[in-house]
């Protein structure tokens, strides 16, 4: 085991950070050089494990010719129990890269390699190696008795007079159609033939074009004698001899060989050939070993892979993001600094480059700035990182090699470790998170991609061992935390108390997103969307209306299964506002265009405010409003109802959408006046409960409503039983059930308050439906319009109590006053948390000095008595105690899971079986798999996976181990083949048949 390059350069880099730490006392250049020593103790203990338990075998070609290139055939067995990644089998400039390998997994793959003696040849520097995980230490395993046999190459010769050996022929030799120099016959001409072939006199007579057939003698007896040695006139001699074998062996005659150390009898064929070739090649000098070194290296490519480059562009992005941290560095240079990067992606992008002299002299100005003057009024450290500003500048804007990637690298862990000397926010720790995780993927990515490139080659995936690396990036940091707290602090020059920084950094990153409305609305989806805090839409308010907030209306739902709303598309008939009956299919109702806009129908009567509304991209065609829409003004665009009163344009608006909508005086009435025999669509679409429903939500809703005569009652009576809920805001638990949120839980979001609403209204008789919209009430004073945000989305229950109202809004959500309440006491929370991880951290982080240090140690020591060793005898007793349970619970799950594959195997064998037997291929009971696959394949050559798939039943049931996951997968494809290829047997057979059951 021995450091790789860039081992050496980082032990070069931990020794400065160490250094750094010593002299100044600060802890953050402890952590930082805590992490590093982690990665390099990591890295040994897993490239040495790596290679403990791998088996090699080296096969070679079945005719390998003397100093001529050949390709090995390496295969590589993991016999361990944990997989293996990034293992390097190489022979000289050559190797292949196994990416990984699983817990008896084999895999294969070629080297380049050459022999250049005849007969034995051992090959030098074939290696197993691994660098796994951050290439900083390499193990590597040397692969003994790499032993291949080199056969001499035969010259190609024309005819005998061409040979130079001792050859004897015996025997009658015999004429035969093929390839020589006298006449065997005339034939007609045919294309494939070669137009050399040609007889041209005999054509010209016969005025046919015909072809001359050559004859070659065969069955002719020859024997070659040769004699061993040393020198070069002995391997002239076997070389004439092996062409010699190879000549008689090609014209059909039978070859005997005769040397001085064994004799070849006659035989003929390209099999005897071989045997003559080897005889050959061990003959003399060849039976010997002799060493076959390995070929040279060539010159690595320079061009890096896209996710290499990829990931150099988010690490500078990472460090752009931390030098914010350094409060000497003014905000405006960090801001202009920044359009270093877009701008280096628009040059990359269009393969442009900066001129050197430009770069030259810039740098020339730069550096004599920061040696003369910034060095002096910011001091060394800040002038320094000045310079590693203009260092990522110059090396971003510049075009980018292998080199110029190891360069950035290096400059980015500087310019970090800058950071760390110059600051003590808290933010400063997960930015040492975001960093290491970035360097772990760096690194294996440098460490994978230098293997792959030159002329060398992966076997297996090509994918980064996420799950791997996540473990080595896991191991490192609980390691540092190790190295932290061990890290002796020998001269405490620095002091500081904890409290002065506490609460200097507020800044707080967000993330935004948008989800778009669909067709279907399931339980806990609210809570995704109100996590959001991405714009939505604007609504701006025409003429002199201005109300304090909007209830935006979406889209509404009939159908309920239990724990998704969906809307049923029922075509019917409706009515203009002419009285012209017209036919909505699908449940499409379009609208008539009029001079206005898109005219609605059953609308009429009084005024109605009108509102702008500026929808942004979003994956929907739904058309919001707030008043209702007696006429909605959208250019070049169609728009439809259906029979729940929603809205929607012809199409979707990806790219976002602008429109004015002109609202109805009585919009709670909705279009229901407009479609004959809406009363008995109202208990079709309403009043339907989900199947399987709880018997007691019904008792519930009769509990709730006893006494309420009319529905508006009854839904006033269930929104003052919910009341007493509990809200979540942010509750996203797609698997919680309505009964779940009713007798259990009691708490929810919006929508499962909406859905009980709705539901215990249709158990107690009333028509109830869900509606989706949002709440908006953020008002722009500058602007005049609501801003609307997804964390404004909403759901409430409309209750159809007919009359002069209509349908009635059921808001059975906790009112604001009390979600207000809630969140500033959630806000409240957060910031005592907040608090007290900044306690913390500047206690425990920034001020681990060596006396706190001494402290905690002499408390350790302390705790070594007699009297705390009885304890921790009686505690270890106890902790044995549990873990020897934990073990056999451990032991238990590993059968279990063991038992659960075979039971896997079995399964999937049985499902192919029972398939089968549905085609009429019954298994007998004294038929094994194998004799089973036979029979069924003999009568239906089309399930050609069988064989294949009952091979690996065979493996994984009688082998003791678990299949590997490539074939697993496999055997889950090979069931999906034989399953399509048995349906579309059926599909065939029944389309055949239909024409006779139709007649």
């Amino acid at each position: 085991m021995r450091p790789t390059r860039t081992g050496r350069i980082a032990a070069g880099l931990v020794f400065l950070t160490l250094f750094a730490a010593l002299a100044s006392g600060n802890n953050l250049l402890y952590l930082l050089y805590s992490v590093m020593v982690a990665a390099f103790a990591v890295s040994a203990l897993l490239a040495r494990r790596a290679l403990t338990h791998l088996n090699v075998s080296i096969r070679f070609p079945d005719r390998s010719y003397a100093d001529t290139d050949i390709r090995l055939r390496v295969s590589l067995r993991n016999d361990g129990n944990h997989p293996v990644h990034l293992i390097r089998a190489a022979h000289g400039g050559d190797s292949v890269l196994f990416d990984r390998l699983d817990p008896g997994e084999t895999r294969t793959g070629d080297l380049s390699a050459r022999l250049p003696h005849r007969g034995r040849n051992a090959l030098q520097d074939l290696r197993l190696s691994t660098r796994f995980p951050f290439g900083l230490v390499e193990a590597s395993l040397a692969v003994e008795d790499a032993v291949g046999t080199a056969v001499p190459r035969p010259r190609e010769a024309r005819d005998a007079s061409e040979l130079d050996a001792d050859a004897e022929a015996s025997g009658r030799a015999k004429p035969k159609k093929g390839a020589g120099e006298e006449i065997y016959g005339i034939r007609a001409y045919d294309e494939s033939d070669d137009s050399r072939l040609i007889n041209w006199k005999l054509s010209a007579r016969t005025g046919k074009v015909l072809v001359n057939q050559f004859a070659q003698t065969a069955g002719a007896k020859v024997t070659i004698r040769v004699q061993g040695g040393s020198g070069p006139a002995v391997e002239g001699r076997i070389v004439a001899a092996a062409s010699a074998c190879a000549y008689y062996i090609g014209r059909g005659g039978e070859v005997r060989l005769e040397t001085d150390e064994r004799e070849v009898g006659y035989g003929k064929g390209l099999g005897h050939l071989d045997r003559l070739l080897e005889a050959l090649a061990l003959l003399g000098e060849g039976k010997s070993v002799r060493p076959a070194p390995p070929p040279t290296a060539e010159d690595a490519l320079e061009t890096p892979s896209r996710e290499r480059l990829a990931w150099t562009w988010c690490g500078g992005v990472l460090v752009y993001a931390a030098l914010f941290l350094i409060d000497e560095i003014p905000r405006s240079l960090l801001f202009g600094f920044g359009a270093v990067y877009p701008l280096g992606l628009w040059l990359e992008a269009r393969k442009l480059r900066v001129p050197d002299w430009i770069w030259q002299i810039t740098s020339a100005i730069i550096l004599a700035y920061i040696l003369l003057i910034d060095w002096h009024t910011s001091g060394i450290t800040l002038a320094n990182t000045h310079l590693l500003m203009y260092m990522i500048a110059n090396r971003m804007l510049s075009p980018k090699g292998l080199v110029e990637l190891r360069q950035i690298f290096l400059i980015y862990f500087l310019a970090f470790f800058l950071v760390s000397g110059q600051t003590v926010s808290m933010a400063y720790f997960p930015s040492f998170l975001l960093y290491s995780v970035f360097a772990g993927i760096w690194l294996m990515l440098a460490e994978r991609e230098g293997r792959i490139d030159r002329r060398h080659s992966s076997a297996g995936t090509s994918r980064l061992p996420t799950q791997a690396l996540a473990g080595a990036l896991g191991g490192c940091l609980a390691a540092a935390g190790l190295a932290f707290a061990a890290t002796p602090r020998i001269e405490p020059l620095r002091s500081m108390n904890p409290f002065i920084a506490m609460g200097l950094d507020k800044r707080r990153v967000s993330r935004d997103f948008v989800s778009g409305f669909t067709e279907s609305v399931s339980l806990g989806w609210f809570g995704q969307l109100k996590k959001s805090s991405a714009r939505v839409m604007r609504i701006k308010p025409l003429g002199n209306f201005r109300p304090a907030s909007l209830r935006v209306r979406g889209m509404a739902f009939d159908g309920f299964t239990g724990r998704r709303w969906t809307r049923a598309n029922i075509s019917f008939r409706y009515r203009g506002d002419d009285g012209k009956p017209f036919f909505a299919q699908e449940g499409k109702a379009w609208a008539r265009r009029a001079p206005n806009g898109l005219r609605f129908p059953g609308q009429a009567g009084g005024p109605a405010p009108a509102m702008e509304f500026r929808v942004f991209p979003m994956n929907s065609a739904v058309i919001f409003t707030a008043y209702g829409a007696r006429t909605v003004d959208a250019p070049d665009a169609g728009a439809y109802f259906d029979l729940n009163d929603s809205l929607f344009f012809g199409s979707k608006y990806l790219m976002g959408v602008t429109y004015r909508v002109h609202g109805s005086p009585h919009p709670q009435r909705g279009y229901g006046g407009s479609v004959p025999g809406y009363d008995s669509l109202l208990e079709k679409l309403y009043l339907g409960l989900p199947r399987g429903l709880d018997p007691r939500v019904r008792r519930l809703a009769e509990e709730i409503t006893r006494g309420a005569a009319t529905p508006s009652e009854k839904g006033r009576a269930i929104v003052a039983y919910l009341s007493a809920f509990d809200y979540d805001l942010y509750s996203d638990d797609e698997q919680r059930s309505l009964e779940d949120f009713l007798f259990r839980s009691k708490r929810g979001n919006c929508e499962f308050f909406a859905t009980a609403a709705a539901i215990l209204l249709r158990a107690s008789g009333v028509p109830a439906r869900l509606v989706t919209g949002f709440l908006a009430d953020d008002w722009n004073e500058y602007g005049e319009f609501f801003d609307v945000r997804q964390g404004q989305a909403h759901a409430w229950a409309e209750a159809w109590v007919g009359g002069e109202i209509g349908w009635m809004t059921i808001e059975a959500t906790p009112p604001a006053t009390d979600l207000e309440r809630r969140t500033d006491a959630a806000w409240n929370k957060l910031r005592r948390w907040f608090s007290a991880a900044q306690y913390r951290w500047y206690r425990h982080v920034i001020g681990y000095d060596s006396f706190v240090q001494k402290d905690t140690f002499h408390r350790v020591r302390l705790a070594l008595n007699a009297q705390a060793l009885e304890r921790a005898a009686s505690r270890g007793a106890r902790l044995g105690g549990w873990l020897a349970l934990a073990l056999a619970l451990i032991a238990a799950i590993r059968v279990l899971v063991s038992r659960a594959r075979r039971a896997r195997t079995a399964g999937r064998f049985q499902r192919v079986e029972r398939r089968l037997a549905e085609r009429g291929f019954v298994r007998a009971l004294d038929a094994t798999p194998r004799e089973f696959a036979r029979t069924v394949l003999a009568q239906r050559p089309d399930l050609a996976p069988l064989e294949e798939f009952v091979e690996l039943h065979y493996r994984e049931r009688f082998s003791g181990r678990a299949l590997p996951e490539s074939e697993t997968e496999r055997a889950d494809r090979l069931l999906a083949e034989i399953e399509s290829a048995l349906s579309d047997k059926r599909r065939t057979a029944t389309s055949s048949r239909s024409p006779r059951s139709r007649a």
